[in-house]
């Protein structure tokens, strides 16, 4: 494991990224996906598939998901994150 802090997404206590289970999948050529009946954005699915210093930057965390490209398919609720 790595050390963190609480609210954290996917970032050590420098705030560097470090890796996720998404981006190991992708790097090995699998096809990957998140489902979800919360928020997007949220904590927990946002933990697969971005990396913030604070897990209510949520308009931050859909613009990673939704330019980096590390999941295929990103289903769940939060359209206003992505649209505000």
């Amino acid at each position: 494991g790595i050390k963190t802090y609480n609210g954290a997404i996917a970032v050590d206590d420098n705030i560097k990224a470090q890796g996720t289970s998404m981006e190991a999948a992708k790097q090995l050529g699998y096809t990957t996906a998140l489902v979800t009946t919360s928020r997007i954005t949220h904590a927990t699915p946002a933990s697969f598939s971005s990396h913030m210093p604070d897990r209510d930057l949520e308009e931050d965390i859909a613009e990673q998901q939704a330019t980096q490209q590390e999941v295929d398919l990103l289903f769940g609720g939060g359209l206003q994150k992505y649209t505000e």
